[in-house]
């Protein structure tokens, strides 16, 4: 008997007393669905909810990097999204942005001092022709690339800008079969910088996000070391051109 007692306290069965009586173990605390989260599980669970959020949606870090958006509003806004209370939302999205806005600031601040010594150019009546990517399409590319203004090609379609003397030598070596769109009268602005804009991290970023914050549409963009290539419709063209210049 003393051997059995002795088996059972080590597997945790039939805990007893000193008289040999059962003794009740208490159960660890239960929620609804199974084991409560202590107070520090559920701060990381709404940390990470957090951060998912900011993630998905990175114009509300620029809003608070820019002081566009109130902190405390955004928790509270979060907060439906998240759980928890909005004081540990609002924690959470002050630890995430500060880290993150503090290296973007850096960031950008490297990019605006590189767009301060580049060049920007403005060249009117170009157009654009996107094609069908295939071995034929190919040649027949290679015969106008030298006039191009600037090209590039994907996995199913080429693009080429060329100036508006020059469209009616491509408009014939494609058949319209072959032609996804064209554009005609497009203004382009090209960028040449320092070559440490190559390895410069947000500097697309910085150009497409104050275009689009000024509701211009780009039509098309190339880069080619440190060369950038943006076509604008002419409606958008000036204010682009207004935009860039203000900042090189």
């Amino acid at each position: 008997m003393a051997n059995k007692t002795r088996e059972l306290a080590k597997s945790g069965k039939g805990k007893t007393g000193s008289g040999g009586e059962k003794l009740k173990t208490k159960p660890g605390r239960q929620g609804k669905h199974g084991p409560k989260k202590s107070a520090a599980e559920k701060t990381v669970s709404v940390s990470k909810k957090v951060h998912a959020v900011l993630e998905e949606k990175p114009f509300l870090l620029e809003a608070l990097a820019q002081d566009y958006a109130n902190l405390s509003e955004v928790a509270r806004q979060l907060q439906k999204q998240t759980g928890g209370t909005v004081v540990a939302v609002r924690a959470a999205i002050k630890r995430y942005s500060s880290s993150k806005i503090s290296f973007q600031r850096a960031e950008e601040k490297k990019v605006l001092a590189l767009l301060r010594q580049s060049t920007l150019t403005l060249s009117t009546k170009v157009g654009m022709m996107v094609v069908e990517r295939t071995p034929l399409t190919e040649q027949k590319a290679a015969q106008v690339l030298i006039k191009a203004r600037a090209w590039a090609k994907g996995p199913s379609g080429m693009s080429l800008a060329v100036d508006e003397e020059h469209w009616d030598e491509l408009n014939r070596l494609f058949s319209p079969t072959e032609i996804i769109a064209s554009y005609h009268d497009l203004v382009a602005l090209t960028l040449v910088s320092p070559p440490g804009i190559v390895s410069s991290p947000g500097f697309v970023a910085i150009l497409t996000s104050r275009l689009a914050r000024e509701g211009v549409n780009l039509r098309e963009f190339w880069s080619a070391y440190n060369d950038t290539v943006m076509l604008f419709d002419k409606d958008d063209a000036l204010k682009a051109y207004t935009l860039l210049t203000g900042m090189t």
